[in-house]
């Protein structure tokens, strides 16, 4: 009776036996950085996908997640070879040759490759090879000229070594009642740089997206991967990588590539007869994220300081330009620390059935829930929602800005 007097009144979704949600979500909380972004952008969904284990059911197809997959798997089983063998020995048409190597393989091994596939998969299929092609040849272009070198692909945190993998222990945070949360996930590229005694670590992630670093979504708890990745790198209780200094993180576009309407018939990323076209496709693939300020790093990731390597561009008279991604090490370190706060806070707060479906966006009409595989069981009022502001990335910005020499 009680539960249906609470439906009849439309409270708010929560556990209002608080021992339940500990029950069901547990004491020790193993879970990765896009599952605590998830419920950040909704508690309710949360619930729904990773307390009621309440999934849609997908078909074996080409789209935006599978290409993603696919993405990774053409990055980590074509470039450790391409670094064992150096990257300036690398030419373009065998990068196109292994690329679709690649995909073939994922093909076989994940869909049962071609065999009964609808012409329209095929289709799909090519221009994949295409994009894929195009975009391990930006990556051998930008290695060729960096002296940031990779060391790990695919690395794992938290998970068992396998088949000679290395992996890194979790992000560990402690709560206020006794539980824990243990932040697990892959690593998709690890580079590192040494020069006088310094090592320099960066992360980079391959996103399908058009995701881009910002400081909003850092303050409501969205985009923390790569600054906990960073974390269990360098702050790790076992880890090779103990002692390096932070260089930045890095964001690339692994998605499809578009074409400007402009372009000629037959336009395609993979041709490099004409200047525009080159242009036109590296201006997709430019890196986005944070990079910290050390003039010697950010030369290494970026030999001309030209930006597309890294979100950095120098001015004429030597200075950085404004549009540059940049953040002191000490501020970076404030922002591990607040990143570590907003993994307490989901754990605190998951554990204490905070479930309601409030769903942040950066406009009310555009929010998660006009694609949520959840709205059909979800009470949603429509002044229900919390909108990603740019007043909350400047306090946020105010709040780590802090000198190396202060």
């Amino acid at each position: 009776l009680e539960a249906l007097d609470r439906a009849a009144e439309r409270k708010p979704a929560a556990f209002y036996d608080k021992s339940n949600a500990r029950r069901l979500f547990g004491d020790d909380m193993w879970l990765s950085a896009s599952r605590i972004e998830s419920y950040y952008r909704c508690k309710f969904a949360y619930f729904c996908k990773y307390g009621l284990k309440a999934e849609p059911r997908r078909t074996a197809d080409l789209d935006a997640l599978a290409f993603g997959t696919l993405t990774h798997f053409v990055m980590e089983r074509v470039l450790p070879e391409y670094a064992r063998e150096g990257f300036e020995n690398i030419d373009r048409t065998r990068v196109l040759a292994d690329a679709e190597d690649a995909v073939n393989q994922y093909v076989a091994e994940t869909m049962g490759g071609l065999e009964d596939k609808p012409g329209r998969f095929a289709a799909l299929l090519n221009r994949l090879v295409r994009i894929s092609g195009a975009l391990l040849w930006q990556v051998v272009r930008e290695l060729r000229q960096s002296r940031f070198m990779p060391v790990d692909f695919e690395l794992s945190v938290g998970g068992q070594p396998e088949d000679d993998k290395p992996s890194i222990p979790p992000v560990v945070l402690s709560l206020p009642d006794g539980g824990r949360v243990r932040v697990q996930g892959k690593i998709d590229r690890v580079d590192v740089y040494r020069r006088d005694g310094i090592s320099y670590v960066r992360v980079v992630d391959y996103k399908t997206g058009s995701r881009e670093f910002s400081l909003y979504d850092i303050s409501l708890g969205l985009n923390l991967q790569m600054l906990l990745y960073m974390i269990a790198l360098t702050q790790g209780s076992d880890s090779d990588f103990s002692g390096f200094f932070p260089a930045g993180i890095l964001y690339m576009k692994a998605g499809f590539l578009e074409c400007a309407e402009e372009a000629e018939t037959g336009y395609s990323p993979l041709s490099d007869d004409s200047v525009k076209r080159l242009k036109l496709c590296a201006a997709q693939l430019k890196r986005s994220g944070l990079i910290v300020e050390d003039d010697s790093a950010i030369e290494a990731m970026d030999s001309g300081f030209s930006g597309w390597y890294a979100p950095v561009v120098r001015n004429k008279d030597g200075s950085y330009s404004k549009h540059s991604s940049l953040i002191s090490q000490a501020s970076f370190k404030l922002l591990e620390d607040f990143a570590l706060q907003k993994v307490r806070e989901f754990g605190n707060g998951l554990i204490i059935g905070k479930i309601s479906p409030i769903p942040c966006g950066r406009d009310p009409k555009h929010l998660a829930c006009a694609y949520c595989d959840y709205s059909s069981v979800c009470d949603r009022r429509k002044y229900m929602y919390r909108l990603i502001s740019s007043a909350d990335g400047d306090k946020l910005r105010t709040a780590i800005s802090v000198k190396e020499d202060a």
